[in-house]
């Protein structure tokens, strides 16, 4: 595996798979990976693409500064407005930003699953010709470095996730900290999140990118052993998504309602052979 270098350090290991087959095979040997941990997933359509949040990206690198005013702002106006549209609003900050970033709105969260299969089809439903992306964060790891960093002191791994949504809110409503990074999930987890095995990893400043928060997690250590990206060449799409497609995995298992059904029937225009049984 190639290290990657991102101003700083290593960032991630980078394998490309030569074809779907591989990846699947890669996908049950995840726990040999890290070490038996526990590992989450995103998938990106391009793999040239960063790992960078919503906020990040609609403030633009040369902006970092101002992230932290304009999430102030979002969750106001959120505060604000959201009743005319949801039938009930999270009482909570983290449970607002999980709601908006549900709909697409700029967020410091950053959305990851904890099955591969569910990431791998992120990344190839609407891959880039260049290839796309599953990566993979050693979510073992990076609790472990969290309980340090903030003095949670509990064993098990759902109550860990628990406290760091707990001090997540907690920062949220104007408690400051250096930074790194915590998972989290909102009290209230919306159907979509759930059938998808989301999870979120949240940045805990917003005066740093997110690699940088991450960074913090695994200061004293070699990263590349601890996030990877796999590249799924354009070769594995079809393949692939006829694959997830009998396991159940499309946009139809996903999105559950009249989004999903409509979506899947891209699959049906893209990937289906023409008189064949969906």
């Amino acid at each position: 595996m190639e290290a990657t270098p991102n101003g700083g350090g290593k960032y991630y290991d980078e394998v490309e798979v030569g074809g779907i087959k591989e990846a699947w095979e890669r996908a049950r040997a995840i726990p040999m990976i890290f070490s038996g941990g526990s590992v989450v997933f995103r998938g990106q359509a391009d793999s040239s693409w960063e790992l960078t949040t919503t906020i990040e990206r609609a403030c633009g690198p040369d902006c970092l500064s101002l992230m932290s005013d304009r999430e102030r702002h979002v969750l106001e106006q959120f505060r604000r407005r959201a009743h005319h549209v949801f039938p009930s609003v999270p009482e909570d900050p983290l449970g607002s930003l999980a709601l908006i970033q549900n709909y697409g709105g700029p967020t410091r969260l950053l959305d990851f699953t904890r099955s591969f299969y569910v990431a791998a089809f992120f990344a190839i439903e609407h891959g880039a010709r260049s290839g796309a992306a599953v990566w993979m964060v050693d979510l073992g790891g990076l609790i472990a470095r969290a309980k340090y960093l903030l003095g949670v002191t509990c064993a098990e791994e759902s109550e860990a996730i628990s406290q760091f949504s707990t001090i997540a809110n907690q920062y949220l409503q104007g408690e400051r900290m250096a930074g790194g990074m915590v998972p989290v999930e909102p009290r209230q987890m919306s159907r979509r999140m759930d059938v998808q095995q989301g999870i979120s990893l949240m940045p805990l400043s917003l005066h740093s990118s997110f690699v940088e928060n991450l960074r913090r997690n695994f200061i004293e250590e070699n990263m590349g052993n601890h996030v990877l990206k796999i590249v799924l060449p354009q070769l594995c799409y079809e393949r692939g998504m006829k694959d997830l497609w009998d396991m159940n995995i499309s946009s139809a298992s996903l999105f559950p309602g009249r989004e999903g059904f409509a979506r899947s029937l891209d699959h049906q225009v893209r990937w289906q052979e023409p008189g064949s049984e969906a």
